[in-house]
C-alpha cells in the first residue's frame, strides 16, 4: 500500500503480532500473526487494492493438537505458498519434543484447505533454552519447496544438515544437495537464481552450495541476518565479532566477499546492572559499546548515564584497546554516588571494586583487598548492595581476600564508605549473588550458592539471613536446597517478608514468611513461573512483584493477593535472549538517600582516565590523604626559592673549577679544538 498502518488499524487482530509475510508480484500479501495471548497463529492474504482480509484455512490433520506457523516460514513458488508449522505440548519451541510440517496453500485457490506432511521430529529429553532453539527451514525453488532439516532428532554440536525437494502437492522430487556437516540448525536459508545457489547459515557460519558442494563464505563470527537481492546478483550478510556491526556481499556463486561498511551502526551488548540516580536518571552497566539517542549513537563502553533527557558516555574512550575485556557486572547507587563491581579479566591483585560520580568519573576504591586465591575466583560473579542505614556497601561474588586488617574473607565484604574502612561478613562463603534487606534494615538476606554451618551448629545451604547489630544468622530461617538463589526482594506492606528468586528445580521463586514466630518458605503463585529468575523487583506499597530471567516468558508480572503470574513479554518465547536486571521507578513510595556532594576522594587509589597524581604508600595509616591542591603555599614558595638559590651557587662553583681543568688539559695537548 502506499501508506503505513499498523495490524491493529488494518482490522487483522486486535492483539497480536505479525510472524510471516510474503506477496506475489500481482501485489497479494500474505500475512501470518501470533496471538500475544494464546500463542495461535492465523494465516490471511489481502488482493491488491483492496481493504479487505481473508482468512485462509489452517491446516488439519488426524493428530491432536492446533498447528502453529513458524516465525519467518513463508516461501512462495510459481503456484505455491509454502510455510513450516509445528506442534507442541506448550506451543513453545523450547518443549523438548516437537513435531514440524510443511505446508502448502494453491495460489489459485487460497481458501482451500491446505495440505499438511510431516517434515522433522524433534524428540530431545531436556527442553531447550531460547538461545538453542531448532527447526528446520525452507526455500522455493521454480515450483518446488527445499527444505534444510536437522539430521538427527536431537541437535547437537557436530551435528549437520539434510535437505528435500517437494512439489506443490508435498510429493518428494529427487535432488542432488549434498548434506551440510558440523551445522546445528538452518536458522538462516536462502535461494539464489531459482535454487541454482543455495545459502544457509546457523548463525556462525555462512555457506554455499554452488550445485555440487558446500564451502564456506564466512565462519567464526556472529551472523545477524542474511538478505540476497536478484536485481544484483548478490547475497548480503550482517553480521559482527564482537561489537561492530559488519556487511559484506559476495556475488552469486563466488566465495569471495567484499566488505559493505562495518561500524557506524548499534550491535547489541549485554546489559547486566541498573541503578537509579534520581528520579529521572539512571546509568546502566554490562557489556556493550554504543547506547543510542534519538540523533544518534553514543559510544559508551561498560557503563552509560541517563540524565532524564539522553545518553551520556561514563568513559572517554569505547576503543577496543581501552580497558579491553571489561564490563560491569552489578552496581547500587547513594544519591549520584554508585559503586560497582566490575569484570576486568584476571590480570589483577586486586578485587576490581569502583565508584562513580558525574563529576569525577570511575575510581578504584581506597585500599581494596587483595584477591589470596585465584584458583577459587570467579571473576564474572558479583554483586553490589548499599546499607543506606549505616553507609555500608556489600560486595558479593566468589572470591577469597584479604582485608589490610589482616582479615581473610570469602564470598562477601563490607566497605563502610563514610570512614573508607573494610570489615568482613561474619561468615566465609562460597558464591553471593544478592543481598537484600529485611525487617526495616535491621536484617540483611544474603543468597547465592554455598554452605554454611553457624555457631548453633545449624547448616544453612544458598540463603541465610544476619542479624547486623548481633552480627549473628538467624538458625530458624530455612535453606533453599540444591538450587542457586540469584535474586531477593522486599514484600510490599510486610517489613518482615520477602520474595527469593532463582533456579529452585521446578520454579523460579519462593516466598519467605514469619508467622507465629516461625520462619518459613513457600513457592509463589497457583502456576509457579519455572526457572531461571535473575531479578526481582516490588515496590513499598502495592500487590505486585516483578520477576525477569531465562524462563520461558522473560517478563512476568505477580498479582500478590490472587498468586496469579502473567507474561508481560509478547511472543517471548521467540526472544533470543534474557533479563538480568530489572529497575522500579516509584517516586512517591520509595526511600532516597543521598550522600555530601563535596564528599572528598582523594584517598582512593586512582581513576581509569590517567595516571594517579598521589601514590599511596603500602602500609599507609587510614588517614593518610594525598595533595589535593597543586597551588603552594608562602611559606612552601619561600622554602622552594632558597632550595633553587643554594642548588645554583653549587652548580656555579662546580662549573669554575670543570672550565679551569679543561683551559689547562688543552694547552697541554695539540690545538685541535677550538674554544668559545
Amino acid at each position: 500500500t502506499n501508506a503505513f498502518s499498523s495490524v491493529q488499524q488494518i482490522g487483522l487482530c486486535s492483539e497480536c503480532s505479525v510472524i510471516a509475510l510474503a506477496s506475489e508480484d500481482s501485489g497479494r500479501i500474505f500475512v501470518a500473526t501470533m496471538s500475544l495471548s494464546s500463542y495461535e497463529t492465523q494465516v490471511s492474504y489481502q488482493e491488491d487494492g483492496e481493504t479487505q482480509w481473508t482468512t485462509m484455512k489452517a491446516p488439519e490433520n488426524e493428530n491432536s493438537g492446533s498447528f502453529r506457523i513458524l516465525f519467518n516460514s513463508f516461501t512462495l513458488s510459481s503456484e505455491t505458498l509454502f510455510a513450516i508449522a509445528y506442534k507442541s505440548s506448550s506451543g513453545l519451541l523450547t518443549d523438548n519434543e516437537i513435531d514440524f510440517y510443511s505446508v502448502s496453500w494453491s495460489l489459485e485457490n487460497p481458501q482451500e484447505t491446505p495440505r499438511v506432511a510431516l517434515l522433522w521430529e524433534k524428540k530431545c529429553t531436556t527442553a531447550s533454552t531460547v538461545d538453542n532453539i531448532v527447526y528446520p527451514s525452507i526455500v522455493s525453488s521454480g515450483s518446488n519447496m527445499v527444505a534444510a532439516i536437522p539430521d538427527v532428532s536431537c541437535p547437537a554440536e557436530g551435528s549437520g544438515i539434510s535437505f528435500a525437494v517437494y512439489d506443490s502437492e508435498l510429493n518428494d522430487v529427487d535432488h542432488q544437495i549434498s548434506p551440510l556437516e558440523d551445522c546445528r540448525t538452518p536458522r538462516y536459508f536462502e535461494s539464489a537464481n531459482d535454487a541454482e545457489f543455495l545459502y544457509l547459515s546457523d548463525g556462525a557460519q555462512m555457506q554455499m552450495f554452488d550445485g555440487e558442494s558446500w564451502a564456506a563464505i564466512l565462519d567464526n563470527t556472529y551472523i545477524s541476518t542474511v538478505y540476497t537481492s536478484e536485481s544484483r546478483q548478490q547475497v548480503f550478510t550482517g553480521f559482527h565479532f564482537g561489537y561492530e556491526q559488519s556487511v559484506e556481499f559476495s556475488n552469486y556463486g563466488s566465495l569471495a566477499a567484499g566488505l559493505l561498511f562495518t561500524g557506524g551502526i548499534y550491535s547489541p551488548g549485554t546489559v547486566l546492572c541498573m541503578a537509579e540516580i534520581s528520579e529521572t536518571a539512571f546509568i546502566i552497566g554490562g557489556d556493550f559499546k554504543y547506547v543510542a539517542n534519538d540523533d544518534g549513537i553514543v559510544g559508551a563502553k561498560f557503563s552509560a548515564y541517563y540524565d532524564g533527557d539522553r545518553w551520556k558516555a561514563t568513559l572517554e574512550s569505547n576503543e577496543n584497546n581501552y580497558l579491553p575485556g571489561w564490563r560491569l557486572l552489578s552496581i547500587a547507587s547513594i544519591g549520584d554516588t554508585v559503586f560497582g563491581i566490575a569484570d576486568q579479566g584476571r590480570d589483577t591483585d586486586l578485587l576490581p571494586l569502583v565508584r562513580w560520580r558525574p563529576d569525577d568519573g570511575w575510581l578504584f576504591l581506597y585500599k581494596r583487598p587483595e584477591i589470596l586465591d585465584e584458583s577459587l575466583w570467579d571473576n564474572t560473579v558479583g554483586t553490589v548492595h548499599i546499607d543506606h542505614v549505616r553507609n555500608q556497601v556489600y560486595f558479593g561474588g566468589q572470591f577469597t581476600v584479604g582485608l589490610a586488617s589482616g582479615d581473610a574473607c570469602s564470598g562477601a565484604l563490607i566497605y563502610d564508605y563514610m570512614r573508607e574502612a573494610w570489615e568482613p561478613l561474619p561468615a566465609n562463603l562460597t558464591r553471593v549473588n544478592t543481598f537484600g534487606s529485611l525487617n526495616n534494615h535491621a536484617y540483611m538476606q544474603v543468597g547465592g550458592q554455598f554452605t554454611y554451618v553457624d555457631e548453633n551448629s545449624v547448616h544453612h545451604e544458598n540463603y541465610i539471613v544476619l542479624d547486623i547489630e548481633n552480627k549473628a544468622f538467624l538458625s530458624s530461617v530455612p535453606s533453599i536446597s540444591d538450587s542457586e538463589v540469584f535474586s531477593v526482594s522486599l514484600f510490599p506492606n510486610e517489613p518482615i517478608y520477602s520474595f527469593v528468586g532463582g533456579n529452585f528445580g521446578q520454579y523460579g521463586v519462593e516466598q519467605l514468611r514469619y508467622v507465629g514466630n516461625i520462619w518459613s518458605l513457600s513457592v509463589v503463585g497457583n502456576s509457579p513461573i519455572k526457572p531461571t529468575v535473575y531479578s526481582l523487583e516490588s515496590r513499598n506499597e502495592g500487590e505486585i512483584l516483578f520477576a525477569g530471567g531465562s524462563f520461558d516468558g522473560k517478563l512476568s508480572k505477580l498479582d500478590i493477593g490472587r498468586q496469579e503470574w502473567n507474561n508481560l513479554i509478547p511472543g517471548a518465547s521467540l526472544w533470543q535472549g534474557n533479563i538480568y536486571s530489572l529497575l522500579l521507578s516509584c517516586p512517591g513510595d520509595s526511600e532516597y538517600y543521598s550522600v555530601d556532594s563535596e564528599w572528598d576522594d582523594s584517598s582512593l587509589l586512582g581513576s581509569f582516565y590517567s595516571v594517579a597524581d598521589c601514590t599511596i604508600p603500602i602500609g599507609a595509616p587510614d588517614d593518610f590523604v594525598c595533595p589535593t591542591d597543586d597551588s603552594l603555599s608562602v611559606g612552601q614558595m619561600v622554602g622552594l626559592g632558597f632550595t633553587v638559590l643554594i642548588t645554583i651557587v653549587i652548580l656555579s662553583v662546580i662549573g669554575f673549577f670543570a672550565f679551569r681543568q679543561i683551559k689547562k688539559q688543552a694547552e697541554e695537548d695539540e690545538l685541535s679544538v677550538e674554544y668559545l
